[in-house]
C-alpha cells in the first residue's frame, strides 16, 4: 500500500523540472525574454478588458507563468493570461461588481478543480475533445473579443457583452471618438507591418511605444491605462462560507475546464514542435497550483499560451528556466516601467487585443465549413453560436453533447444487416449441405437469415430491432453473429425483446457463431434462460439442420 501512494505522488513529481534547469541555459533565457516582450501587451490588455485592471493581468502572468513551469508537465510552455480565460472572468467581474471576495475566489477555486483534474487523471481524456467543439469555441471567442473590444477603439469604455454592445450600439455610434481610432488603427496597422521591416523585435511593442507616444506627441485626450499600483500584491483569503461557494462553484468549473482544454491543446503544440512528450495530468496540476496563489494575491486566471509558447520554442526554449524567465521580465516591467505603463491608451490595447483575437479565429475551418462532413459543420456552427450569444460552458457542453449524439448514430450505422432467406444461402457459409434437401424452396423461403456485421450497442439496438418487425410472415430467424465483436446492455435488452415476441407468435430464433466475451456478457445478464442454451450454435449449419426439424414437425412430416 505504502509503495503504490509513493508511486502515485512519484508520478507527479517536479523533480524533474527542476534538474531540468541550467541544461540549455542561453536558449531558455532567450526564450522567456522574447516571449516575456511579446506577452506584456497581452497581460496589459487583457488585465484591463477583464476589469480587474493592468496589475491583475500583470500578477497573472507573473505568478502562472512561473509556477506552472515548475510545476506543470509541459517543460517549454509558456503560461499567462488568455483570451477564452479573460473572457469568462470578465463576466464573472461584471456579475459581482463590488465583491472581490467572490470574483479572486472563483479563480482559487478553479485552480482547485485543475489540481483535482489532475490528481485524478482526467489530463489524458484531452484527446477526445473533437475538433469541430475546439474550434467552434475559439473562433466564437475572437469574435467576442473583436466585438467587445470597439469600444475601447472608438475611445469610450469597454463593455463587457455581446449583448451589451448591441445595446449601446446608437449611443457609441454617436459619440465616437476620431482621434482614438486613429491611434488604434496606427497601432493595429504597425503590428502588422513592422515584421516585414524586422522580425526580430517584437511587433506589438513597437506598435504600443508608437501609438503612445504619438497621443502623447499630440496632447489627444485618450483613455490611458492609468497607474498600475507599485509594491507586493495584496494576500486575498478566500471565503469559506457555502452560500458564497456555491455562487462559485459553476464559473470556477467554467475556468477550470476552458484552463484544461486550452492548456493541453497548446502541449500538443509544444510536443510538435519539440518532439518532447509532455505529462498532461502533471501540467493540470501546475496549472492548478499557478491559478490558485494568483487568485490569492489578486491576479488573473490563464493557461497554457499557444503563441507565446511557440515563440518560446522558436527562440531557443526548452525547459521550464524559459517560463522563469519570462515570468522574471514581467515582474520587473511592472517595477521599473509602471510609470510608463500608465500612458498607454486603451486604443492600443485594444489593436493588440484586435491581433489577439483574430489570431485565435479558426479561419482554416471557416473556409472549408461547406467541404467538412455534414454533421461536424454542424457541430461547429452550433458552438461557435452558442459561445457568441450565451456562454463557453454552455456552448462546449452542448457542443461535446452533439458531437458524442451523432458519433453515437455514426457508429449505430455501421451495423450492417444483410437479411436473406436460406435459399440465399451459398455453400462457403456451411461444411454441412444436409439441411438443404430437407426442406422445400417454399419453406426456406420461410425462415429468414440476418447475417450481422458491427457491435450490437445502444446505438445500433433501434435498427436492429426495426429490421426484425418489418418482415412478415416467416416461420423463425437465425442471427449469424460471428462478426459482432461486442454487445452492450441496451443490445442485450433488444436481443431479449425479440426473444419474447418471437415466443408469443410461435416462431424461433436461433444465435449462431458468437465469440465467447458476448456469449458470457448474455450469459450474465440472464438473457440464456429467455432464450436455452439450446439455441445458441457454434455454426450455422447446425442451426439450419435445427430450422429444418422444426418446420418439418410443424408440417406434420
Amino acid at each position: 500500500m505504502w509503495n503504490e501512494i509513493k508511486d502515485y505522488f512519484k508520478e507527479f513529481s517536479p523533480a524533474s523540472n527542476f534538474r531540468m534547469l541550467g541544461s540549455n541555459l542561453k536558449g531558455d533565457i532567450m526564450g522567456g525574454i522574447t516571449t516575456g516582450v511579446v506577452a506584456l501587451p497581452l497581460a496589459l490588455a487583457f488585465g484591463v478588458s477583464s476589469g480587474l485592471g493592468a496589475k491583475a493581468g500583470l500578477i497573472g502572468a507573473i505568478i502562472l507563468g512561473l509556477l506552472a513551469a515548475l510545476f506543470g508537465g509541459t517543460p517549454s510552455q509558456v503560461s499567462g493570461p488568455t483570451a477564452p480565460m479573460t473572457i469568462i472572468m470578465a463576466a464573472v467581474v461584471m456579475q459581482h461588481t463590488g465583491n472581490p471576495l467572490v470574483v479572486f475566489g472563483v479563480i482559487v477555486l478553479a485552480g482547485v478543480f485543475q489540481i483535482i483534474f489532475g490528481l485524478t487523471k482526467i489530463g489524458k481524456y484531452i484527446q477526445y475533445m473533437p475538433y469541430p467543439v475546439v474550434s467552434g469555441f475559439m473562433s466564437g471567442i475572437g469574435i467576442i473579443i473583436l466585438i467587445t473590444q470597439l469600444n475601447p477603439f472608438m475611445g469610450l469604455p469597454t463593455i463587457g457583452s455581446v449583448e451589451a454592445f448591441f445595446e449601446a450600439l446608437p449611443y457609441s455610434f454617436m459619440n465616437i471618438n476620431w482621434a482614438a481610432i486613429a491611434v488604434g488603427s496606427i497601432t493595429l496597422l504597425s503590428i502588422y507591418v513592422f515584421p516585414r521591416i524586422h522580425r526580430a523585435i517584437p511587433s506589438a511593442i513597437v506598435a504600443i511605444i508608437l501609438g503612445t507616444a504619438l497621443a502623447k506627441a499630440l496632447n489627444l485626450d485618450l483613455a490611458l491605462i492609468g497607474d498600475i499600483p507599485k509594491g507586493l500584491p495584496a494576500f486575498r483569503p478566500f471565503p469559506f462560507d457555502w452560500q458564497i461557494l456555491k455562487i462559485m462553484i459553476a464559473p470556477a468549473m467554467t475556468l477550470a475546464v476552458i484552463g484544461l482544454v486550452d492548456s493541453l491543446l497548446t502541449s500538443l503544440v509544444a510536443d510538435r514542435l519539440t518532439k518532447h512528450k509532455h505529462e498532461s495530468n502533471r501540467e493540470l496540476i501546475g496549472q492548478g497550483l499557478g491559478n490558485c496563489v494568483a487568485g490569492l494575491f489578486g491576479g488573473l486566471p490563464g493557461a497554457g499560451a499557444t503563441i507565446r509558447t511557440e515563440i518560446n520554442i522558436n527562440t531557443g526554449g526548452r525547459t521550464p528556466l524559459s517560463g522563469v524567465s519570462y515570468s522574471l521580465l514581467i515582474l520587473a516591467s511592472m517595477v521599473f516601467l509602471g510609470q510608463w505603463l500608465k500612458e498607454v491608451p486603451m486604443a492600443c490595447l485594444a489593436a493588440v487585443l484586435f491581433k489577439a483575437a483574430i489570431d485565435i479565429i479558426h479561419f482554416k475551418s471557416l473556409k472549408q465549413l461547406v467541404k467538412i462532413p455534414f454533421f461536424d459543420e454542424v457541430v461547429l456552427l452550433v458552438v461557435f453560436a452558442l459561445t457568441v450569444s450565451i456562454n463557453i460552458m454552455v456552448a462546449v457542453g452542448i457542443g461535446l453533447l452533439l458531437a458524442c449524439i451523432l458519433f453515437v448514430k455514426r457508429m449505430g450505422d455501421l451495423l450492417a444487416i444483410d437479411v436473406i432467406n436460406l435459399n440465399d444461402i451459398g455453400k462457403s457459409w456451411v461444411a454441412d449441405e444436409s439441411w438443404r434437401s430437407a426442406l422445400t424452396t417454399e419453406e426456406k423461403s420461410k425462415i429468414l437469415v440476418f447475417q450481422m456485421n458491427g457491435p450490437l450497442f445502444f446505438g445500433a439496438s433501434s435498427n436492429f430491432l426495426k429490421s426484425a418487425e418489418k418482415h412478415g410472415d416467416f416461420a423463425g430467424l437465425i442471427l449469424r453473429m460471428h462478426r459482432v465483436p461486442e454487445i452492450d446492455t441496451t443490445g442485450a435488452y433488444a436481443l431479449e425483446e425479440l426473444a419474447e415476441m418471437f415466443g408469443t407468435e410461435k416462431k424461433f430464433l436461433f444465435i449462431t457463431g458468437l465469440g465467447e466475451e458476448p456469449k458470457a456478457f448474455l450469459r450474465k445478464m440472464k438473457f440464456m434462460d429467455i432464450l436455452g442454451e439450446e439455441n445458441f450454435f457454434l455454426r450455422f449449419e447446425q442451426a439450419a439442420l435445427r430450422a429444418a426439424e422444426i418446420v418439418r414437425a410443424r408440417q406434420g412430416r
